[in-house]
């Protein structure tokens, strides 16, 4: 389901295959085959970011309308490992866990546990025996499910023993169930000896409380992980957050029931209310591995953050260890040989055939590529037919979130009736993998840490990106330059010659278009700054290390094109940055600072703050060089960037006097917008609103689908050439599809965050949301990073 976000296809190509690809879902949530679904992803990058709403919140009444949100609180069941296994390797980290003694020092109960191997024959009386291994976090038995423990719920030698020995836990759709309770019972083996399934994470989770003073897992997560990733939404009570359940997305099954492995036994059947409380959700005790409630687009973030390794949540290394077979092979085989169950296999991945796998810390890993997966890849789920995958070497991860039991045949890569499209990205070519400059490059960055790797992409793009954009605007400036000399390629005399209009446009069109080529070719790879690093870093927007990284690869990038036009062109090199006769030292710094602020608030504004316009940032930031070239360049060389004025600098050994203002003024300037973009952000611009009369949409008939009059795939036409639809309440990082023309249809792309001060925005596929006593067509689409959005506007 997920694969046509993974491609790297662009143009028109992807647009037709995203639109094939939400029409999918769309026509399986209308026609029931599934009740609805979330769907969430994003690279390790933030340059991509995809979430989307479809069908229904619940089927509790078909009579009635109620659309899934973007923002539904979901049961997240074992999806909650992760953020579990996140928190013990924390407490690892910490030193507050020991790797290598027996966890029977924080957990008694498990202390003297046996092995329950069968019950004697004609009888219930079960057959146990001693274990004389140690659990241990060193070998990762709790957080591999190689412990020996297991879910009596998925496991009939415990279902059959809890009955015969009167022993039946809690149900946890009560709220007395406790993880001491649900989760005690016998092993099934020794410990590392096999694999399965099991409540391991849940007696970590009770770990992470032990050893830090009792405090509650769910208080531990929400300081150490929700806090610094601003998750807002997660609780094992939801019931005691009622913004939270008015949220609360329901359960559906298919009709026919399931089987004993929670699969369908009606694959034909429709979509049908469920309504069992499967778990309760205002459970007493925090159960780490099934027991969370949270938001799909939230838990993104997390995916995110181990996808990137950016260092917020673990350390670099410790994810890197995450992200290595864990299995000994006695427990690999184990893992296998569930596998082989068909069922089973659906749930666990839905992997081809003989495919090598292994289990990591925190999900099962896919040895080789397998569907769109790169090889190395991470996945797990949740009992809802929740699906969650990292990717850490292509940069991607995924959530999609179908809000059904497993009774729901929808995998994490085919849908009903559709083929999955795995597509060959570039570097994916037979010939491509016979490359051997390839192969030396895979092998040398997979030895270095995902997020060094990240620091290397970034500051080699920006390297080459500045490089190239300099050279290119020095060379245009040598032109314009050498051709208003009669003797051309002679060193020319500035105090005799006077530059001439055309010249100065020359030189302001030759930076612009320039900056505007290679910040479109260097966008995707480390975000095309060319510039603004610091303002970026002051508005959260990049790390402190990444800004001094891209700073010092935007000084090497002028010196090395600099370096470049010096050698190439006769005469030398005459782009200094130097002031004109008569300009003082103040005005200059004055005039850099002013030029430096528009550009940097024009980089901020197109790139930084996601909207339509995102995808034409380049284009915007060019025009604005451009500009601000005509405005500078004759009084001041128009530098607007230190690195722009360094770089010949160094080259012709010529550091004038006030060089220092072309440091002290972009600086100034680059502060300067960071100030007036705060100010505005703080203000909430993106709430203003213009008069509503000159905004509501007149719905119109859809003759290109054949529809009449109002449909649901929300056809309109703007009124007084709207550009923009406002919906009420929209989130300030939502954006809105602009009209195409005076007529056009769109697709419902749904923001991440879908409330402001409180009210809830409805989901886009219900085709409507609150502003007044008017109603609107709710367009919006998720912030979007780079083009990726932008190209999927249009259907």
């Amino acid at each position: 389901m997920v694969v046509i976000l993974a491609t790297s296809l662009v143009g028109s190509t992807r647009v037709r295959e995203m639109s094939n690809f939400e029409g999918i879902i769309e026509k399986v949530c209308r026609d029931r085959e599934i009740p609805g679904a979330i769907l969430a992803a994003g690279d390790n990058s933030g340059n991509f970011h995809y979430a989307k709403a479809f069908g229904s919140r619940s089927l509790k009444d078909p009579s009635t309308t109620d659309p899934m949100p973007i923002d539904g609180v979901m049961w997240m069941a074992s999806c909650t490992k992760l953020l579990t296994t996140i928190a013990a390797m924390q407490c690892v980290e910490k030193g507050q866990l020991d790797l290598d003694s027996d966890v029977c020092d924080v957990l008694p109960e498990l202390k003297g546990l046996q092995i329950l191997t069968g019950f004697e024959e004609d009888s219930e009386k079960p057959i146990l025996i001693d274990n004389h291994k140690t659990i241990t976090l060193s070998e990762r038995h709790l957080l591999t499910h190689t412990s020996g423990l297991s879910y009596d719920v998925f496991n009939p030698l415990l279902k059959r023993y809890r009955a015969a020995t009167n022993n039946t836990p809690t149900s946890p759709a009560g709220s007395d169930a406790m993880v001491k309770e649900r989760c005690l019972a016998p092993l099934l083996f020794s410990p590392g000896d096999s694999w399965e399934y099991s409540v391991g994470i849940d007696w970590a989770g009770q770990m992470v409380e032990r050893v830090n003073n009792n405090m509650s897992l769910e208080d531990y997560i929400h300081k150490n992980i929700c806090e610094p990733l601003n998750m807002r939404n997660f609780s094992f009570h939801p019931a005691r957050h009622p913004e939270m359940m008015s949220r609360l997305v329901e359960m559906s099954q298919r009709d026919g029931g399931m089987t004993n492995y929670g699969t369908t036994a009606n694959p034909e059947g429709k979509a049908v209310h469920q309504p069992k409380v499967l778990w309760n959700t205002d459970m007493k005790d925090c159960h780490g591995g099934a027991g969370g409630f949270g938001t799909p687009c939230e838990y993104l973030k997390c995916l995110q953050s181990i996808c990137s390794n950016n260092g917020r949540l673990l350390k670099p290394s410790t994810v890197d260890e995450m992200f290595k077979p864990q299995l000994s092979e006695a427990s690999r085989k184990g893992l296998i040989k569930r596998l082989s169950i068909p069922e089973v296999n659906q749930c666990l991945g839905a992997f081809p055939p003989d495919t090598k796998v292994d289990w990591g810390i925190g999900g099962i890993m896919n040895l080789e590529d397998v569907h769109s997966r790169s090889k190395g890849s991470m996945a797990w789920g949740g009992f809802p037919n929740l699906h969650w995958w990292i990717d850490p070497k292509a940069g991607l991860c995924d959530y999609p979130y179908t809000r059904a039991l497993q009774t729901f045949k929808m995998s994490v890569t085919t849908l009903p009736a559709q083929p999955t499209m795995n597509i060959s990205a570039p570097g994916h070519t037979a010939l491509s993998r016979l490359d051997p400059l390839r192969k030396v490059f895979d092998k040398f960055f997979a030895s270095i840490p995902q997020i060094v790797r990240g620091h290397v992409v970034a500051g080699i793009g920006e390297l080459i990106g500045t490089t190239a954009f300099l050279f290119f605007a020095f060379s245009a400036a040598e032109v314009a330059l050498v051709s208003g000399n009669d003797n051309q390629g002679d060193k020319i005399d500035f105090t005799a010659k006077s530059i001439q209009t055309e010249q100065l446009l020359y030189i302001s069109f030759g930076t612009g278009i320039s900056l505007v080529v290679t910040a479109w070719t260097f966008f995707r790879i480390s975000g095309a700054l060319f510039d603004p690093a610091v303002p970026m870093f002051l508005i959260g927007g990049i790390t402190f290390t990444r800004c001094v990284l891209l700073s010092i690869a935007q000084c090497a990038g002028a010196i090395a094109a600099s370096a470049l036009v010096a050698a190439l062109y006769n005469g030398g090199l005459h782009t200094g940055t130097t002031l004109k006769p008569g300009m003082s030292v103040a005005q200059g710094c004055i005039c850099e600072m002013i030029c430096t602020c528009q550009l940097v608030f024009t980089v901020l504004m197109l790139a930084a703050e996601k909207h339509e316009a995102t995808f034409l940032a380049p284009l915007g930031i060019g025009l604005s060089v451009f500009i601000g070239e005509m405005s500078s360049v004759f009084w001041t060389g128009g530098s607007m960037n230190p690195a722009r004025s360094l770089g010949p600098a160094v080259i012709n050994r010529d550091f004038t006097s006030y060089h220092w203002i072309y440091w002290v003024g972009p600086i100034s300037g680059a502060i300067l917008a960071v100030l007036i973009y705060k100010l505005i952000k703080a203000l909430e611009y993106e709430t203003a609103q213009l008069d509503p009369s000159e905004l509501l949409p007149e719905p119109v008939e859809d003759t290109e689908k054949g529809h009449t009059g109002p449909c649901e795939c929300m056809c309109f036409k703007a009124n007084k050439d709207q550009a923009m639809i406002s919906g009420g309440g929209l989130s300030p990082n939502s954006m809105q599809v602009p009209s195409v023309g005076y007529e056009r249809k769109t697709s419902s792309l749904v923001p991440v965050k879908s409330t402001l001060n409180g009210s809830s925005v409805k989901s886009a596929n219900s085709g409507e949301s609150e502003m007044g006593k008017e109603k609107v067509p709710s367009v919006v689409v998720a912030p979007a990073r780079d083009d990726f959005m932008q190209e999927m506007i249009a259907d």
